[in-house]
């Protein structure tokens, strides 16, 4: 949802609030112990050259930063900590990384300060939830997808489109109004379909190439009983109760977890609710029905529904 691009233009407007202002990526760091080195070495001038080994110390350290200057600290792409969990080759290197991440959340949200720290994320920290709320310290604010005018302008950037304003809602509601997904097909359909949405509408073809990358990367992270409710909105292609999908998944699925996937799915942006019913977006139906996308989670849905 332009997740990044907004952090920076954020820090960008409000940055004169602040005495430190730093944007770092936790998609390229090392490590998160690094980090937090780098960042008692920015926040002290390079004045700080005894670091502390312990842990602990060290955050304690950087929070006493926090306490005695404005600082505005960004943290673009947190998911990536739990992607490298699952795809590195030396996990408890980052399993430790997230427990380290972890605990200087938490005590970012507990310590009295006079700082903000910023996080970008596919999805919320659990560790931060009891502390979520509108007069306490931590906020969450979701980032809901395009309208027709925002798209339009985004698009006469980079290229020059044709079309009714149903032809244009059609493509916007497809992909959720993503501004990354919107960009893709707009030069898809300028480069291909010499501008004219209507000639990109009737091929039918909303999921290809950058697109199913950019689905890819949503759904890699997900775990058997989430992939399994997916799996189950996508072959109904309707809106779906709670107790239906109980019914489907259950009885070794607890209802419990079952609140636990789904919830996890609408903060993700992957399920959405409207009148107690959940279903999928359209172009992500379309990928999970797409047969070499299919075969990556029924494997997932067999393993859950089948007797244990």
């Amino acid at each position: 949802m332009g997740k990044t691009w907004l952090s920076v233009k954020l820090a960008e407007e409000i940055q004169h609030h602040f005495d430190f202002v730093i944007w770092r990526s936790l998609r390229h760091i090392a490590s998160i112990k690094d980090m937090l080195t780098e960042l008692i070495q920015f926040f002290s001038k390079e004045k700080e050259i005894d670091f502390p080994e312990n842990i602990d110390s060290k955050i304690s350290l950087l929070i006493n930063y926090f306490k005695s200057n404005h600082c505005l600290l960004v943290l673009d792409n947190a998911q990536a900590i739990l992607e490298n969990i699952s795809c590195h080759y030396n996990a408890s290197d980052f399993n430790e990384d997230y427990e380290i991440y972890n605990k200087f959340l938490k005590l970012m949200a507990e310590t009295p300060h006079q700082s903000c720290l910023l996080l970008t994320s596919r999805e919320k920290p659990k560790e931060t939830g009891r502390m979520e709320g509108e007069k306490l310290p931590v906020r969450v604010l979701y980032l809901k997808g395009l309208q027709i005018k925002d798209v339009q302008q985004m698009c006469k950037v980079k290229c020059s489109l044709h079309g009714s304003d149903s032809q244009w809602k059609r493509i916007i509601e497809h992909y959720g109004g993503n501004p990354l997904a919107l960009n893709i097909v707009c030069a898809t359909i300028q480069k291909l379909f010499d501008g004219q949405i209507s000639e990109f509408v009737k091929q039918n073809i909303f999921v290809y190439g950058d697109i199913e990358h950019l689905l890819e990367q949503h759904f890699y992270p997900l775990s058997d009983i989430e992939k399994a409710v997916v799996y189950w909105l996508s072959r109904w292609g309707e809106p779906t109760s709670f107790s239906k999908l109980r019914k489907h998944l259950s009885p070794p699925i607890s209802s419990q977890k079952l609140l636990e996937a789904t919830k996890s799915l609408q903060e993700r942006s992957l399920v959405e609710n409207n009148a107690s019913l959940f279903f999928l977006q359209p172009v992500i139906r379309e990928y999970l029905n797409e047969e070499s996308n299919e075969n990556k989670i029924v494997g997932c849905v067999a393993k859950i529904v089948s007797p244990q």
